[in-house]
């Protein structure tokens, strides 16, 4: 993991959330980090936020508590 996420972690690369099982929301321009969840049946649903990563945001941080049915 370390291998293929720490290359892209200053652009927050493994702050994704899960919206639902198999389902995450990531930061788009993480090709490694969304090659290596996709070979693990994960769905990455990525998003431009050049700006929010740029101040150390990302996803799982910015996110409220999900209520899932």
């Amino acid at each position: 993991f370390m291998t293929v996420v720490h290359p892209e972690l200053h652009r927050q690369a493994c702050n994704v959330v899960q919206v639902r099982p198999g389902r995450v929301v990531a930061y788009d321009g993480n090709p490694a980090t969304r090659a290596a969840l996709g070979a693990d049946g994960i769905a990455v649903t990525a998003v431009p936020a050049r700006e929010l990563w740029a101040w150390s945001g990302g996803p799982h941080c910015l996110t409220q508590p999900l209520e899932r049915s």
